[in-house]
């Protein structure tokens, strides 16, 4: 019901000073007033019923501190250059979400989607969902300017130290 939602959304245009996605996100922390928030890209059309199995799962249980969603567009088998890392042993996981040592992070092709919650290193930067207060201590690292430059990889990785996170299948 777009009646309904557009009296809970606020729109924000920022100023130049906060151009940049770990700024936004940043910005955004300060201003929400509930005890979850999500980030979605601008280009991600949630399907019906994704906000609600995140939000439950993130409910489900008091130790996790983030829920990320997968685009169901993503394959169910590793892909040909994760194969290639494996075997030259760039990556040392074949589980998707993990952060290897080499500073590798296995990307989302071939997440078990049998499971309804899969326990994750990091999540997806397009489709994630924070407690908010623990999201607002440890706050997105504005060092990464502009977009795509590796902040949702850091920020899960520093809040992973606060809890679990999933992936809601």
């Amino acid at each position: 019901d777009l009646g309904a939602l557009a009296g809970s959304v606020e729109y924000v245009r920022v100023a130049r000073n906060l151009a940049g996605l770990t700024r936004q996100r940043n910005f955004a922390l300060g201003l929400v007033a509930t005890d979850a928030v999500v980030f979605f890209d601008d280009d991600v059309v949630p399907g019906d019923g994704c906000l609600a199995e995140m939000e439950q799962v993130l409910r489900s249980d008091d130790a996790i501190v983030g829920v990320g969603a997968v685009a169901p567009t993503e394959s169910d088998a590793p892909g040909r250059l994760h194969r290639i890392r494996r075997l030259l042993r760039i990556v040392d996981a074949e589980a998707p979400g993990r952060y290897c040592r080499t500073g590798m992070s296995i990307a989302w092709r071939g997440l078990d989607r049998s499971r309804p919650v899969v326990d994750v290193q990091w999540l997806p930067g397009y489709a994630m969902l924070w407690r908010t207060a623990a999201a607002r201590e440890v706050r997105f690292d504005e060092r990464f300017a502009g977009y795509a430059n590796g902040e949702d990889l850091d920020f899960g990785l520093r809040m992973a130290r606060r809890g679990r996170l999933v992936i809601a299948t």
